[in-house]
């Protein structure tokens, strides 16, 4: 927080060049091209009139899927937010700043690891994000949440595809696994799980 908290007294905008709003954050030379998706970043405040990270309580039945295909990520992150302390704890930076800086935090490799990013999101040619959102409009802790996802992994396109047990144990920092249920007596599976 001490590197957020630098920005924030500074008083400028924050451009993360880790993940910056570039082609390359949204894929890599060797990903699928998908460049034709996004044709401009915006900031969060050039896309949403008053935007919050948090409008309303968190409810898990809020977040739309964006043209990134990572269902997988939205289903651990509905799952999580079913408990919306488990949401809220996440964000470090529980307010909208004047520098786009957030900082939230994932379990990586057991520990309780700040990702930090800039509110600036990929858009296509009329302006809106093709990120995933909430359904309450300019809410931002599913947006902020994905694009912290897509630079663990690298791009967007790198984020897409995976296993929903694999997202849970980086946003609970707690053990999961993925058990195959089609046709499976559902008794037996619930022995299995226990």
């Amino acid at each position: 927080m001490d590197f957020v908290n630098s920005v924030l007294a500074k008083g400028e905008k924050f451009t993360d060049t880790d993940f910056p709003p570039h082609k390359s954050s949204l894929c890599k030379p060797d990903d699928p091209d998908k460049s034709d998706l996004v044709s401009q970043w915006r900031r969060a405040s050039e896309i949403y009139e008053q935007p919050e990270i948090f409008k309303n309580e968190v409810d898990f039945k809020d977040i739309s899927q964006g043209l990134i295909g990572n269902c997988y990520f939205l289903a651990a992150l509905s799952s999580s937010a079913e408990v919306p302390e488990r949401i809220g704890r996440r964000f470090l930076t529980q307010q909208i700043n004047k520098c786009g800086i957030y900082a939230v935090t994932f379990f990586i490799n057991g520990f309780e690891t700040p990702v930090i990013v800039d509110d600036y999101l990929p858009c296509n040619e009329a302006g809106e994000s093709i990120c995933a959102k909430s359904k309450d409009e300019g809410e931002l802790w599913v947006p902020l949440l994905e694009k912290a996802w897509a630079k663990l992994h690298g791009s967007y396109i790198r984020s897409e595809s995976g296993w929903s047990s694999h997202v849970s144990m980086h946003l609970t920092g707690l053990p999961s696994q993925n058990f195959k249920h089609a046709n499976v007596d559902t008794e037996k599976l619930w022995q299995r799980m226990l």
